[in-house]
């Protein structure tokens, strides 16, 4: 029986080199993902989570590749921010097919702003053919204010016997309504900004919605920057709209954190993506 093999890659993006790694599943296989990191992470990622991603995936009969972006890792150049990481990800998925040539579908998988980079380019690369989408990065200051409030004023204000902890001592009181009285008014003044949102988000948004291919996204419940997104998201589109126009679905995972920094997150990770893939190859 053939064995997984894991090998590096070298392909240039604009006349530089760039470097990832390939991971092959024992049998021939015509799906492949595409890891995209968030900026500073590498291809290894945090807490080696797109190495264990990848094994696990490759367990499942899946080819993925992990990719530098430029000037991160092992990649040459001067670093390049999400905004203008197209040419990387679009010599990436070249590079990704040319030396597999049997793959029929690409998935580009992004964490924070390497997600934020595949809604921003991976949309409209020719072979792109699904999106994952962890933990996306969209945050403005309105919805970073209100993402606090949401992800951690709200929920502490739920909580009676908390509360009435804190009423015991005058100090903590007025620190806990200080603290709180300022995320209000920073969300109220963000709010009231005049001016859309940032030009990167709107290109994010306008991409996701003209992509022919699925999208999964996967939001964590411990993080603002999922809080943040998915404020983004019901204050333009909202998800039933757009799950409508697209062929979008949306994955939480409880208890986890921006980086699924646990074993625990990063099994339930791993088992919302091969679950997610699995039912569209039928298997």
């Amino acid at each position: 029986m053939a064995q997984s093999e894991e090998r590096s890659l070298v392909f240039m993006a604009d006349g530089t080199l760039l470097v990832g790694v390939l991971h092959l599943p024992e049998e021939d296989t015509a799906r492949a993902v595409l890891i995209v990191p968030g900026a500073p992470q590498t291809r290894v990622g945090p807490h080696r989570l797109f190495v264990d991603l990848a094994r696990q995936l490759t367990a499942h009969g899946v080819a993925v590749m992990r990719m530098d972006r430029r000037g991160f890792g092992d990649s040459s150049g001067p670093q390049v921010e999400f905004e203008n990481a197209g040419a990387d990800i679009a010599a990436a998925v070249a590079a990704l097919r040319n030396a597999q040539p049997g793959i029929r579908s690409v998935c580009v998988m992004g964490l924070c702003d390497g997600a934020s980079a595949a809604l921003l380019h991976a949309t409209v690369i020719p072979g792109v053919d699904e999106l994952i989408l962890i933990n996306p990065w969209a945050r403005t200051d309105g919805g970073e204010a209100r993402a606090v409030l949401q992800a951690y004023y709200l929920p502490r204000l739920l909580r009676w016997r908390r509360w009435l902890a804190v009423m015991t001592s005058y100090a903590r009181m007025r620190g806990a309504l200080g603290s709180l009285a300022t995320a209000v008014v920073d969300a109220v003044r963000t709010s009231a900004k005049p001016g859309g949102q940032p030009e990167f988000i709107a290109a994010m948004l306008g991409n996701w919605v003209s992509f022919k291919g699925r999208s999964l996204v996967i939001l964590s419940d411990r993080d603002l920057t999922a809080t943040a997104f998915d404020d983004v998201v019901r204050q333009t589109l909202s998800w039933p709209v757009l799950m409508r126009s697209t062929r979008a679905e949306v994955a939480h995972i409880r208890d986890a954190d921006h980086t699924f920094s646990s074993r625990k997150q990063k099994a339930l990770l791993a088992g919302c993506i091969t679950a997610w893939l699995e039912t569209e190859s039928g298997s």
